[in-house]
């Protein structure tokens, strides 16, 4: 397939920012042109009705306490979407909560977004370090995502539940875990899983950010296994890689140095979910290896990543939670947006 990217005005962006509670960062340079990329497989004409989907992480939620999840989950359902992505951090956790104390944070999630569970959105979630570092992990996130919250089971001998896709209509789903290895993906799996999907639209989600921003404890701390991971994904056709992490929203086109955009990925930040704001915006100054980031779009926000998908077309905008006595939505404009034809 070959996707078109496009990156709205800077006065739309601006004017977004400039009533919300962050601010608006582009670069001189970090328009979007068209781009063209790889990937193969026809366009599935009974998967053209338009959906759409959320992606949200660090929601941070204690059992006792679920933040601003439930009026998230309002929200989505207001908007009407499909698919919700989770992108880790679902609870506080940590390495000083017992086990029994992470069966709670969990369960209290999950009470929070049943609501989406019930009006039948499928309700993907991977792991945050928050999760990973709880002792145990791994038994006491398979004991919550069981049964009816059980994730696709497809993934990697032992990541099982933790790694995983889903295919909902034209589209497939890529669960990225990145702590059963730290910070690294399983790639043989993600090869082939890829190999075999005839997917229009591919859209990867992990906790950690692929190129470094605020947090260093990314998927850049292994540069050369995140190089492969990038490669491997905008030769599929994938645009945007979703994560969470940083609490912020951030948008910034990874560019190839070719001259024509084609093939760049999106790194779409999305750690908007009520976690504690970081003390700065952070900057790209890890390992980019052969990639520049050019940054898009930066707020310090709390909401969710909306994407609308109509046939081949996909668009990126921002559910920005807006609070003056009382608290609502409000939509930021269009951030990114592709287009998949086929050759």
């Amino acid at each position: 397939m070959r996707h078109v990217l496009s990156v709205p005005l800077l006065a739309a962006l601006l004017a977004g920012a400039a009533c919300g509670t962050g601010t608006a960062g582009l670069l001189p340079d970090a328009g979007v042109p068209a781009v063209g990329g790889g990937g193969s497989g026809p366009l599935d004409g009974g998967a053209a009705l338009p959906w759409r989907f959320a992606v949200v992480g660090d929601t941070h939620v204690r059992r006792d306490a679920p933040g601003i999840l439930p009026e998230l989950v309002s929200s989505m359902l207001a908007d009407g979407v499909e698919v919700v992505l989770f992108a880790g951090d679902l609870v506080e956790g940590g390495p000083a909560l017992p086990t029994a104390g992470y069966a709670r944070q969990l369960q209290a999630f999950q009470a929070a977004a049943a609501p989406l569970r019930a009006a039948g959105v499928k309700v993907l979630a991977v792991r945050g370090n928050h999760e990973a570092d709880v002792p145990d992990s791994v038994a006491g996130w398979n004991q919550a995502f069981a049964g009816d919250w059980a994730l696709p089971q497809d993934g990697p001998p032992g990541e099982q539940n933790l790694t995983w896709s889903f295919a909902h209509r034209d589209a497939l789903f890529l669960g990225l875990d990145a702590y059963a290895t730290l910070h690294e993906v399983n790639l043989p799996w993600v090869e082939s899983t890829l190999s075999s999907s005839p997917a229009v639209h591919l859209f990867p989600v992990s906790h950690e950010p692929a190129f470094k921003v605020f947090h260093a404890d990314c998927l850049g701390a292994v540069p050369a296994k995140r190089d492969t991971l990038w490669e491997r994904l905008s030769a599929a056709g994938a645009r945007a890689y979703f994560s969470g992490h940083d609490h912020f929203l951030d948008l910034s086109r990874l560019d190839d140095g070719d001259g024509q955009a084609a093939g760049d990925l999106v790194q779409v930040v999305a750690g908007t979910g009520g976690g504690t704001p970081p003390p700065n915006a952070g900057s790209y100054d890890g390992s980019n290896g052969r990639w520049t980031p050019l940054q898009l779009l930066h707020l310090q926000a709390e909401g969710y990543v909306l994407a609308d998908v109509a046939g081949a077309q996909v668009t990126l905008s921002f559910r920005e939670r807006r609070c003056a006595g009382t608290c609502a939505f409000v939509t930021t404009p269009s951030m990114a947006e592709w287009t998949a034809t086929s050759r």
